[in-house]
């Protein structure tokens, strides 16, 4: 199960995630050079407000 699943698997829970979640999540996806879910994080981050540096 990749890390974006879980994610959104806890946003659907109703936990809100953490600017640290998210920062580790997008770490990640640059690790694995997934551009698309990357963009997800960033959406994600918009939707809860979170601001994430570049």
């Amino acid at each position: 199960m990749s890390a974006m699943a879980v994610s959104d698997d806890m946003i659907n829970a109703g936990i809100e995630p953490s600017k640290e979640t998210l920062e580790n999540l997008r770490r990640r996806c640059l690790w694995e050079l997934d551009y698309k879910k990357d963009v997800q994080v960033e959406s994600l981050a918009k939707k809860f407000q979170i601001r994430m540096g570049s």
